[in-house]
């Protein structure tokens, strides 16, 4: 499901980011997984976080999203900035010049679709990160979410034969709230089930010592990290 981006969804994520290290260390876990001075693609990049993060680590990144507001945003934050390449389109009609050296799906489409892309696009590692919740961390009853878990790539993977490696972990990427009004209007707009009461809301929030937001809203993300590469999936793919 494509994100909404709205400019209130917009702010929330800057928010969120700006007050955590959730990026930077997502983007060492990758980079443990990439070739030299790499031309690394950010597949579905949103609002181009982790392609920031993974700036210092590549030789180049190439952000990638078909939605106009976030790429729009980034264009602006990142104006005459040397090694990003950001490009609105959709990432099936990409065509590189090249194969990128490796490409990363974080939180980003599903196993069929990633390898498809990744055979015809990349010429190395492909490093998928999956949220390895299982509900909808910000939904009053927790939507499910097991399609799109580590668990099902890994099976997915096992099943072809393609050789991968794996690990867990869990990094924090709260969000900090500025008042009630603030964190009720945060639950309309991510409760994808019933609507929640004011006391609901509060129930979820903790007391929160960053200047200018006194609540913060906790979301540990349990994640997997998932690498394979897209020569072997080329190798597949003529097996038929």
């Amino acid at each position: 499901m494509m994100q909404d981006w709205l400019p209130e969804t917009i702010a929330f994520y800057r928010t969120a980011a700006a007050h955590s290290n959730y990026y930077r260390h997502l983007a060492e876990r990758i980079s443990a997984h990439l070739p030299p001075n790499a031309h690394v693609c950010d597949a579905g990049c949103g609002l181009g976080e982790l392609s920031l993060a993974l700036l210092p680590f590549c030789g180049r990144v190439t952000a990638i999203d078909r939605a106009a507001a976030p790429m729009e945003d980034l264009r602006r934050r990142t104006a005459g900035l040397s090694g990003l390449e950001i490009l609105q389109r959709d990432i099936f009609e990409n065509r590189p010049p090249k194969p990128y050296d490796a490409m990363v799906f974080c939180l980003f489409g599903g196993m069929e679709e990633t390898l498809r892309i990744a055979a015809e696009q990349c010429a190395g590692p492909v490093i998928l990160i999956k949220r390895a919740n299982t509900a909808h961390r910000f939904s009053a009853g927790g939507s499910k979410l097991e399609h799109f878990t580590p668990e099902a790539a890994e099976e997915r993977l096992r099943r072809l034969e393609i050789p991968y490696r794996a690990e867990r972990f869990s990094l924090e990427l709260g969000q900090p709230l500025r008042s009630l009004e603030e964190a009720e209007r945060f639950f309309r707009l991510y409760n994808r089930e019933e609507e929640m009461t004011s006391e609901e809301v509060r129930g979820r929030l903790q007391a929160s010592v960053l200047p200018g937001f006194p609540y913060y809203l906790p979301n540990r993300m349990r994640l997997g990290l998932i690498v394979f590469s897209a020569p072997d999936v080329r190798r597949i793919r003529r097996r038929g």
